[in-house]
């Protein structure tokens, strides 16, 4: 799934409203957002 959203982010966000789905959640985070938040979490070993 999340490789469709990679490959096909053009024609997914066509049909889905990311603005409007923000509207809904302001706390909504891309990834680039998640990993800068969370990155010391995710074990290196």
């Amino acid at each position: 799934m999340f490789q469709f959203y990679r490959d096909f982010d053009d024609h997914c966000n066509k049909v889905r409203d990311v603005g409007y789905t923000k509207e809904l959640n302001p706390e909504l985070q891309n990834f680039e957002e998640w990993l800068d938040g969370n990155a010391n979490k995710l074990p290196l070993e």
